[in-house]
């Protein structure tokens, strides 16, 4: 089968074979522990309120609009810096593709970090292989897609590298050893890609390297103020057994129309009383419609009629 992998580079969104997909970062998040995370993610919002009090204002006028105080939170992690490392990853990644395809550096800002990364490269002895630079890797079984950053030649043999600009990647390990364990163990990678303005198309596809480590990927540790970054080895033979359990997960998400056909009403054990001999013995029209309201499913044109004939009984005095 030819699979078609469309990729939004604004949305960061990806359609495989004209199904939205999740992506391998959402999968390698299913199995670590995330409460740490979290609690960071909580302080940071708190941060950001108290340095920009305007924001409690935007809340508080809007208190009952959950997409309102979602954003919010949203700007207060800017405010308080949550995302500038996750951003500043991003430029890098840019600079060292263009570094290493052989691009226009336009910046002085790209221009450092390109440098910086070829630095690192040097120190470390790491091949960079052009038809290996931000590829994809694709699971149809699973409908799960990622974008590798680097299939590189380390120590003879080809290796999963990938750029990190925060120490979390190397200080929390589970999640990313869990990534390029997906990364080395997909079972298609691209051939090639057709790149559109922010759309990256992708029909062409190919095995990885049949030498590719799936014992252990690498980290480059390249972050603000550092000259030459860190290259850190990670477990990813481990990590696989982890991607296992996420793959499992989204299968399981998806069963039973993804749980929406887990739960059903079950019908009630009591018998449902003579409903006629109840309407005949009702003392008022309140009466009558509360038995109707209890009884609506099983109500049928007998039922109505004999209530209409207890409500003229009733109006005439004949109780």
């Amino acid at each position: 089968m030819t699979h078609r992998l469309v990729y939004n580079d604004s949305t960061h969104s990806y359609t495989l074979n004209g199904k939205r997909c999740k992506s391998v970062t959402a999968v390698a998040k299913i199995v670590p522990d995330s409460y740490a995370l979290e609690q960071w993610r909580k302080r940071q919002v708190a941060i950001g309120m108290t340095l920009e009090p305007r924001l409690a204002e935007r809340v508080a006028v809007d208190l009952d609009n959950r997409e309102t105080v979602d954003r919010v939170c949203e700007d207060a992690m800017q405010v308080a810096g949550a995302h500038h490392a996750a951003n500043r990853g991003t430029q890098r990644h840019r600079a060292s593709e263009l570094a290493d395809l052989g691009g226009k550096l336009l910046t002085e800002q790209q221009r450092a970090d390109a440098a910086a990364w070829q630095r690192t490269l040097d120190a470390y002895g790491i091949e960079i292989l052009p038809e290996f630079v931000e590829g994809f890797a694709i699971w149809p079984e699973y409908g799960v897609v990622g974008r590798f950053d680097r299939i590189a030649r380390y120590r003879g043999r080809h290796v999963i590298v990938d750029l990190k600009s925060g120490e979390n990647a190397v200080k929390y390990p589970q999640g990313t050893a869990v990534q390029l364990a997906l990364y080395a163990n997909a079972p298609l990678i691209s051939a090639g890609i057709d790149v559109a303005g922010d759309r990256s198309t992708v029909t062409d596809w190919t095995t990885p390297p049949a030498d590719l480590d799936l014992e252990h990927g690498y980290v480059v540790l390249l972050g603000d103020g550092m000259d030459v970054g860190q290259l850190w080895r990670i477990k990813i033979g481990h990590g696989w057994r982890g991607a296992q359990l996420g793959l499992g997960v989204v299968q399981w998400r998806k069963e039973y129309r993804y749980g929406a056909e887990l739960s059903s009403q079950e019908t009630s054990t009591t018998p449902t009383p003579d409903l006629i001999d109840l309407i005949n013995r009702a003392g008022d029209e309140p009466e009558l419609d509360g038995i109707w309201r209890t009884y609506a499913s099983a109500w049928t044109p007998e039922h109505s009629t004999a209530a209409q004939q207890r409500l003229a009984a009733i109006a005439a005095g004949a109780l």
